[in-house]
């Protein structure tokens, strides 16, 4: 699907640092839980805490919609990433 259909559908976060947009994710609700899609943070901004802000305002965005799970999809082939969701407090599933 395309980004301007998944905004229209389930929203999503932009980051922006002195204005300037750093990280975004797109949201999907389905199947009683608040799905991150595409998380992306600009090179520049890398381990400065904005993949977490946006981790963060996800889960609060589920709570108000009323989900009770926050879940993603990290591949296996990037060990990096699954280690940060990891630090994150998400678990493997499947």
């Amino acid at each position: 699907s395309s980004v301007a259909e998944a905004l229209a559908t389930g929203g999503g976060l932009l980051a922006r640092a002195a204005g300037v947009p750093v990280g975004a994710l797109l949201l999907a609700a389905e199947d009683r839980s608040l799905w991150l899609r595409r998380v992306s943070v600009a090179p520049t901004a890398q381990g400065a805490g904005v993949a977490r802000a946006l981790v963060v305002a996800a889960e609060e965005a589920a709570l108000r919609r009323g989900l009770p799970t926050v879940r993603l999809t990290a591949r296996s082939e990037l060990p990096g990433t699954v280690a940060f969701w990891r630090r994150q407090g998400y678990d493997v599933v499947d």
